[in-house]
This record gives C-alpha cells, structure tokens and sequence, in this order.
C-alpha cells in the first residue's frame, strides 16, 4: 500500500436486529528522510575477480569446492524478498546451495550467504553462467562464474626398459625385472618363448626361475599395457649357458618323497621280500 491511513468498519449482524461493529484503521507512512536500501555483494574467496573461474577439469572429475558469496544490507531499512538467481546459456551447468538469503531479505545490518559450483558429470566444454541477487527494493548485484571441462587425453605409450637381459646358466637361479613408462598395468609375451624354468609375472614383470634349457639363446616379445589402452611391445634375448663342467641340459635330480610314499615304499619292500623268504611247495606227480 501506498503511504496514507486505511480505515474500515466490520460489522458482525444477526436475527432479531442484532449486530455489533468495530472500526478498524492502518496506517503506512513513508520512510525517514534519508531512508535507502541497499546491498553488497562480496565473493568471499580471495575477493576473485569477474568472472570467477573454477578452472580446468579433466572429464570425470570429482565435486568441486563451491564459491561462497555474502550479501550484506548497507542500507538504512530492511531489504525486503530478495532473490538468487543463475542466468545465461550455461545457467544449468551450476548450482546454488546453502542459500539463506533468498526468502523474506535481510534486516538492517544483516548478512546471508550462497555458495555455486559447477555441477557433476558434465561434458568437455567451456561453461560461463551469471550469479544474480535481486530484489524489489535493492540494486541488482551479479557476477561471473566460469569453468572449462577438458577431454580425456589417453596416456603415452609406455616406454619398456631395460634394453637387454642378463645372461643365465642351467641350474642356477635367475631373475630380472622388466619396468616401463606411464604406470603400465600388465605385462605379457606375445611371440617366442622364455627359457625352460622361466616364468614373468604379469603383474610385476619380473623375469624368474631357474633355468632348465637349452643352452642358446631364446627369444620372445613383451607387451607392456597401461589402464587407458595405450601398449608397447619389446624383444628380448637370454642367454643360457651350461652348468659349470659342461653339459646342455640340467643334471637330472632324484625327486623328494614325502611321508606317505616313504610308508607305501617300505611296505612294497616288505612284501617283496616275505615272498622271497617263504618255502617253496612243490608236488609230486601221480604216475
């Protein structure tokens, strides 16, 4: 209502010429001399400049820290509703939380704060929105907020090291181990063969065992691969050399028994010979 005095009379009336009345009157004056209304927008993070920029993320990044912004009543009355609004092409790429100033306004001398961060799950691409208080009686405040959302770039090829594998000999033990470049997450071989005894890890890359044969040299080919698909493949040479005293294989070894074929053994053997030992019967022929 404009300033001016209000008034009206409400009457309750009944049966029998009954009725009772009451005049009711209101009043709206104008505001002091002087009076003004009026807010401050403050971006709390540093005093950023326009836009804000909440930087570069790769796709699939994780919630981002959201810009709080205080709003404070510098005027001289209450501000009345006041209103936090996103605007612009980009306006759905953000969000607004922890809004306490939206609603009723702010009394006099009263602060209320907002915060905006770009939204989750967003597609490569630039993002620009723009932050709004507004209100009947105030000046519209506003500001830039701006993020970029680049591609996923796939990972180099893995660089294998080293460039040659040591030499082995027949029986003794042997071990190396092959490392690569951009963090690869399997080893494998892909042509050839290793030495007899030889085993890679395919997890580690490590080379180990020990070697049974052939005396020469093997060949064979490792895949290293790593978690966005990128590969590089290596040959490599081992040399397999003879045990001390010569020789072109491993010597051959009596493998160990355990307790149960130790018994199974001895019984066989007790066997054998009770029936060696036992007396012969023999039977005349009826002529």
């Amino acid at each position: 209502l404009a300033a001016g005095t209000y008034t009206a009379t409400l009457t309750v009336a009944g049966d029998h010429a009954i009725s009772q009345s009451v005049d009711l009157s209101f009043e709206v004056t104008t505001p002091p001399s002087g009076s003004t209304y009026a807010i401050t927008l403050d971006q709390s993070i540093l005093y950023q400049t326009t836009p804000y920029d909440f930087g570069t993320e790769m796709v699939g990044y994780a919630p981002l820290t959201p810009l709080t912004a205080t709003v404070t009543n510098t005027g001289t009355q209450p501000t009345g509703a006041l209103a936090v609004s996103l605007s612009g092409t980009d306006a759905n790429a953000f969000s607004i939380s922890a809004d306490n100033v939206s609603g009723s306004g702010l009394a006099l001398g009263a602060s209320g704060t907002f915060a905006v961060a770009p939204k989750t799950g967003l597609a490569a691409g630039t993002y620009n929105a723009t932050v709004t208080v507004s209100g009947a009686n105030v000046t519209t405040q506003s500001f830039e907020v701006s993020f970029i959302v680049s591609p996923i770039t796939p990972a180099s090829a893995p660089v294998i090291t080293p460039s040659s594998l040591p030499s082995g000999i027949i029986g003794s033990p042997y071990t190396a181990t092959l490392a690569a470049s951009n963090s690869p997450t399997s080893w494998v071989i892909v042509g050839g063969t290793l030495p007899l005894g030889l085993t890679l890890n395919t997890t580690s890359g490590e080379i180990a065992g020990t070697p049974l044969g052939p005396v020469g040299t093997s060949s064979f080919t490792v895949t290293a691969s790593n978690g966005t698909g990128t590969s590089a493949s290596v040959q490599f040479n081992i040399l397999i050399s003879p045990p001390p005293g010569g020789g072109s294989g491993a010597t051959p070894s009596i493998p160990a028994l355990n307790p149960a074929m130790l018994m199974l053994l001895a019984l066989m053997l007790a066997i054998t010979a009770a029936f060696r030992t036992a007396p012969r019967v023999t039977r005349n022929k009826k002529r």
